[in-house]
């Protein structure tokens, strides 16, 4: 068929000199980049040791747990308030229910 691309076609069309190229424009892309990542985290100056991190880890736990904790206990006194809305709203439905059956109770 005119204009489809079969597999094996593209298969046989690969050279082994574009292959090779490919391999090393892709290292030498990998070197640059690795190359500046590295040069940029000498030049900051900032070096973390790992007690420095575990540190800042614990810190940043202990941040969240707080925050989480906070959030929780907030959404617990909503959740409180509006089970105690839905229990007062049955009480008042249940008992208007039963006066309502007493009253028509012969």
């Amino acid at each position: 068929m005119y204009g489809s691309l079969h597999v094996s076609e593209s298969i046989t069309r690969l050279s082994v000199a574009g292959v090779v190229l490919w391999l090393s424009l892709t290292a030498l892309v990998a070197t640059v980049v690795g190359v500046a990542a590295w040069s940029a985290g000498n030049a900051t100056g900032t070096r973390y040791t790992p007690a420095v991190v575990r540190q800042l880890q614990g810190q940043a736990y202990v941040r969240g747990l707080t925050a989480g904790s906070e959030r929780a206990s907030h959404s617990g006194n909503v959740r409180s308030r509006v089970d105690a809305l839905r229990k007062k709203s049955y009480e008042r439905g249940y008992s208007a229910g039963y006066r309502a059956g007493q009253a028509a109770a012969p």
